[in-house]
């Protein structure tokens, strides 16, 4: 017999065929591509919560921005005389500094469609800004410093340096910031969305809007970004009536400034005056789509009550009702 048949040495040599190759390759590519699959899905589940929880800070950080300056608007510090000799029997009671500028005589203030800017309300363009504007003026409890509820506006900006202020500053204060002035010192806050350019990882580039604010500080004031990703920005102003201190019904700026006057507590309250609450309301978005796989569709409803687009981005509606607590006697 052939001595090679029965060679043991010779079989254990034998090498796979060409068919248990191809069964071998074939099984490690589908470990290969699972493990892909699960790892890209790990990641894009990963990238869609942290997009979500941005989405809900940005929405409260908005919130929370305009419920601070609300609370602030209308408002005078009682131990300081205010301006003009006519004016010092009502000490305490906030003031329109430059009786020319509208939107001073409240502390509260806003625009439909628009955003305030030069002493007036523009209307929106369509393309460099949407959504509606709010003006929250209020007066310094003056500390010397530019922390927030001070000297500052809301870009961090000294409103020293606002001309309205000039008068607030005659005496021994004139030209020294660092001395008390003989009043308080005039700070007006303007808030509107901004159309933007952001810029994705992957090189995609967006448009979209976020919360801007304008403030009396700067020498040449112009709208700059706080709040990224905020889509629509909505206003609605609580009109209170003779009889009660809360607010009866919630109007547009629109409605607001032409609210007829009322008597409270033997005092004629008309237009801005009446305004004791104001309801923000804001959708915020995320940056990319990111929607979670196998959410299904969701049906949300933005601030006007038209159904968002259902276009893989993740937006939510945040709304909240502010008092305006100067003006609740």
């Amino acid at each position: 017999m052939n001595s090679v048949m029965f060679n043991p040495m010779r079989r254990q040599q034998r090498g796979l065929t060409l068919i248990e190759l191809m069964v071998a390759i074939a099984l490690n590519l589908v470990v290969v591509m699972v493990a892909a699959y699960l790892y890209l899905n790990g990641r894009n589940t990963q990238r869609a919560v942290e997009e979500r929880s941005a989405v809900f800070e940005n929405g409260q950080l908005a919130l929370e921005l305009l419920g601070k300056e609300i609370g602030n608007a209308g408002y005078y510090p009682a131990h300081m005389r205010e301006p003009g000799v006519t004016l010092t029997v009502n000490r305490g009671g906030y003031v329109n500094p430059q009786p020319a500028t509208a939107a001073f005589n409240a502390g509260v203030f806003g625009c439909v469609d628009g955003r305030f800017d030069v002493g007036a309300c523009k209307n929106a363009d369509g393309t460099t800004y949407k959504g509606d504007g709010l003006v929250l003026n209020y007066f310094t409890e003056d500390a010397l410093t530019v922390s927030a509820g001070a000297r500052g506006d809301c870009l961090g900006f000294r409103v020293d340096n606002d001309l309205i202020n000039d008068a607030s500053r005659e005496g021994a204060a004139s030209g020294n910031p660092n001395l008390v002035p003989d009043h308080p010192l005039f700070v007006s806050n303007r808030y509107t969305l901004q159309r933007y350019g952001y810029i994705m990882p992957g090189g995609k580039s967006i448009s979209t809007f976020g919360l801007a604010c304008q403030g009396n500080g700067s020498a040449k004031p112009t709208y700059q970004m706080l709040v990224p990703g905020i889509e629509q920005f909505r206003v609605r102003y609580g009109l209170r009536d003779a009889s009660a201190a809360r607010a009866s019904q919630y109007v547009d700026a629109a409605a607001a400034n032409a609210a007829v006057a009322v008597v409270v507590n033997d005092t004629s309250l008309q237009g801005w005056e009446r305004v004791v609450s104001v309801q923000v309301c804001v959708v915020a978005r995320s940056l990319s789509e990111t929607r979670f796989r196998g959410a299904g569709v969701e049906t949300r409803v933005d601030c006007d009550g038209a159904t968002l687009p259902n276009d893989g981005v993740q937006r939510r509606r945040f709304m909240q009702v502010f008092a305006v607590k100067n003006r609740l006697s």
